[in-house]
């Protein structure tokens, strides 16, 4: 029988998915923006934490708060150039929140309380729904919308579902993605990875994505984990599903990443510590250069999902 249960986590609380036959689980922070803390899964008789992340709630709040571990990125995937975009003919200014350039960074959904909406478990899964409203209170996102998360724990892995609805009376410009760290055994110089991209973008010095394409011509290949910063892919997306696999040689594993309504993937390798392999909807900066962008009518839904696998080579 699949178990949900709840653990105090510093200020607030973990809520979590669990298997107790295999020991797989699957934890999340509904008041800190529903974050995927850790999804661990088994895998030829052993459990394998997938994520980078804490234990210790205090050291999670000084450092993985800010990196955006696990983080849903919305209203937009990665940056926006000068916190400045135009919209149907009116200037916005974002927050500018990178620390490292003037620009606006992730979105503004990572600290939102989210509601439980519903919860299940029974032999064969543990399931939960998280919900959040946006008001549209921010002056530089005038445009409210209601985005709601399911994740699910089963014998196929780990599921997770987002969704979200324009609840304005106009058009509304929208991305979306996740920011899971992968830490494995050994670190980044270890694992390889095979991406069905078909083209990248090019980034600049300030990590800004002017939409210019670039060829990409290691399809099928395992590529050793060097050389990424802020590398993002357009996939193949020749059918519903893509399947972006990371190797790791100690491990003798491979995690399937599965996406469906992600068209792209950013890539990135922090202090050879885990790499951030994101699936976004659209690139970054997209409210300028308008790749990927969504424009959501009155009531319309944007939707996509990824799962995470294991296998054993």
């Amino acid at each position: 029988m699949y178990e949900i249960a709840r653990s105090p986590f510093g200020n607030t609380y973990l809520l979590k998915l669990r298997n107790p036959d295999t020991g797989e689980f699957v934890h999340i922070l509904p008041e800190i923006g529903a974050a995927l803390h850790q999804v661990c899964l088994a895998c030829d008789t052993a459990t394998h934490p997938l994520l980078w992340s804490q234990d210790d709630a205090k050291q999670f709040f000084r450092e993985g708060l800010a990196q955006y571990r696990g983080a849903l990125l919305m209203p937009f995937a990665d940056r926006i150039e000068n916190g400045r975009y135009l919209f149907e003919g009116v200037e916005y200014v974002l927050a500018r929140n990178d620390p490292d350039t003037k620009n606006a960074l992730h979105g503004f959904m990572n600290q939102k309380v989210f509601q439980e909406m519903t919860l299940f478990c029974d032999e064969t899964r543990a399931s939960v729904t998280l919900s959040c409203s946006y008001t549209g209170n921010h002056p530089g996102y005038p445009f409210p919308f209601v985005v709601s998360v399911s994740y699910r724990l089963s014998s196929k892995g780990f599921h997770c579902i987002t969704r979200v609805q324009n609840t304005a009376s106009c058009n509304i410009p929208v991305g979306m993605g996740w920011h899971p760290y992968f830490k494995l055994k050994g670190n980044p110089s270890d694992y390889a990875i095979n991406i069905p991209a078909i083209a990248s973008f090019y980034t600049t010095e300030d990590y800004i994505n002017t939409g210019e394409l670039l060829p990409f011509n290691k399809e099928n290949q395992f590529l050793p984990l060097t050389g990424f910063s802020f590398n993002v892919f357009k996939l193949r997306c020749e059918n519903e599903e893509e399947k972006i696999v990371l190797r790791n040689e100690p491990d003798g594993i491979d995690v399937l990443l599965i996406c469906r309504g992600y068209p792209f993937i950013q890539l990135y390798v922090v202090d050879q510590k885990a790499v951030a392999i994101e699936p976004v909807t659209c690139i970054g900066n997209a409210f300028n250069n308008g790749v990927g962008l969504t424009i959501l009518p009155p009531g319309g839904i944007l939707e996509a999902d990824f799962c995470l696998e294991l296998i054993k080579r």
